[in-house]
């Protein structure tokens, strides 16, 4: 895992974590992977996970 990975399990614990930057960084590869078999992945590009992720803020 990338060097932020344990920092991010911290903050997962206790608040939404929101991932941005550049295109071809790893931010999906990194989101799934913090995310785990049991984990929830949203894209606020979909438009069904965007009403997720409104209906959350």
């Amino acid at each position: 895992m990338r060097y932020l990975g344990k920092r991010l399990l911290l903050d997962l614990r206790e608040k939404a974590v929101l991932f941005s930057g550049p295109r071809q960084v790893g931010k999906t590869y990194l989101a799934k992977e913090l995310a785990g078999a049991d984990g929830v992945y949203l894209n606020s590009d979909v438009r069904t996970d965007a009403k997720i992720i409104n209906s959350i803020a």
